[in-house]
């Protein structure tokens, strides 16, 4: 029978599953590789990456580009409600699909999206939007990322998604003997996803709405993020990006620093077996625009100065290569991500230090180490941008 998502014969399916033998522990045994000592591991493959700005020839910009989004391993994009979690990880599937310039949030950071291989595409699972909510997406992101007709025709193929809001479709459920176990739901999209391969990117929003299960509960959630981890292993090799929320807010200055991977909601089994996890915090910069909204000089004829929504991405687990510095995407008027201007960063800089450098990081002395031996310091280290 042809798979239709939802419509499978779920009872054969688990049958089906349950008749495989499992590969006997002695025949996955290997030892470490002969050559491991001296050829140096294929290039891991990114569908996204991001380099930091810094003075140098080209090898040593080179070794500060940094991964943000790896085929084949498990991810979290963290951050409270409203930061802009949804959006950022949909317009990054469009760029990835289809963005005129390959650079994504219109960005003159040196952010790149790697197009997608042929036939490759990208599933959102979406729990708590509806269709109007991913219209809106859509549209600011292809006004920021400047799609023509070619774009516009290429990239909604391949980007599919479903809406679960109202169901109660799960990916796993409480088993027999108080474990955790995948469900027929969760079979079903395993074999959705081998049948219509190859994949780049899975995206799960919000992980939390397809688990019946306590988010606390260490020992459960270790088992849920086995079975999810096990949807990297589809046609495609593709990367599962987890949507999740943070234990309390960000700071009204979306200072990202002060986030970190343990500040992701629920038990830490899931963010143990994630490889890296990028947090986002809200912030507010103010931007001069003219009539039709775009973004001018201040002395420009009919400007005005408005407060524009922003947010702060970081990386603040890496298990596959080196973190990076944050960066900051603002939203623009019609509702996509954009970074910000050489100008935008010189007057965000001069609100938070009072000119348009960052602070030199300054070493705490033993005697300004707050309690529990935190270092105490009013700036960031240094490590905004």
């Amino acid at each position: 029978m042809a798979n239709k998502f939802g419509e499978l014969d779920r009872e054969h399916e688990r049958q089906e599953q349950a008749s495989k033998p499992a590969p006997a522990f002695k025949d996955q045994v290997r030892t470490l590789g002969g050559d491991w000592f001296q050829v140096p591991p294929k290039t891991r493959e990114w569908l996204a990456t991001f380099q930091d700005e810094v003075e140098g020839n080209e090898d040593e910009k080179k070794r500060r580009v940094h991964g943000l989004i790896a085929r084949g391993e498990l991810h979290i994009l963290a951050g409270e409600g409203g930061a802009g979690k949804g959006r950022f990880a949909l317009q990054l599937a469009l760029c990835l699909a289809g963005a005129p310039n390959g650079k994504p949030f219109s960005s003159r950071l040196a952010l790149n999206a790697h197009p997608l291989g042929k036939g490759e595409k990208i599933l959102f699972l979406v729990g708590e939007d509806d269709a109007h909510e991913l219209h809106a997406r859509t549209f600011g992101a292809a006004k920021v990322e400047g799609f023509n007709p070619e774009h516009m025709r290429t990239a909604p193929s391949r980007v599919l998604w479903r809406s679960f809001r109202g169901d109660p479709w799960r990916l796993v459920a409480q088993s027999k003997d108080n474990g955790v176990e995948a469900t027929a739901d969760f079979r079903d999209l395993r074999a959705y996803l081998e049948e219509n391969g190859p994949w780049a990117m899975i995206v799960i929003d919000p992980l939390s709405r397809f688990l019946p299960i306590e988010e606390n509960d260490n020992p459960a959630m270790h088992q849920a993020a086995a079975e999810i981890e096990n949807l990297c292993k589809v046609p495609g090799n593709p990367a599962v990006v987890v949507v999740a929320h943070t234990r309390k807010p960000a700071d009204k200055g979306g200072r990202v620093m002060d986030l970190s991977q343990h500040d992701v909601r629920g038990a830490s089994a899931v963010v143990n077996a994630a490889r890296l996890v990028i947090m986002l915090a809200p912030g507010a910069e103010y931007v001069t625009v003219n009539g039709k909204g775009e973004v001018v000089e201040t002395e420009a004829a009919n400007a005005r100065t408005i407060r524009e929504h922003s947010v702060r991405v970081a990386i603040v687990k890496d298990n596959v290569g080196a973190k990076g510095r944050p960066f900051t995407l603002n939203f623009h008027l019609d509702g996509g991500l954009r970074a910000e201007t050489e100008s935008e960063r010189t007057e965000r800089r001069k609100k938070q230090w009072g000119h348009g450098l960052p602070p030199k990081p300054v070493k705490a002395k033993p005697e300004s180490k707050a309690k529990g031996g935190a270092p105490t310091s009013d700036d960031d280290g240094g490590f905004q941008s």
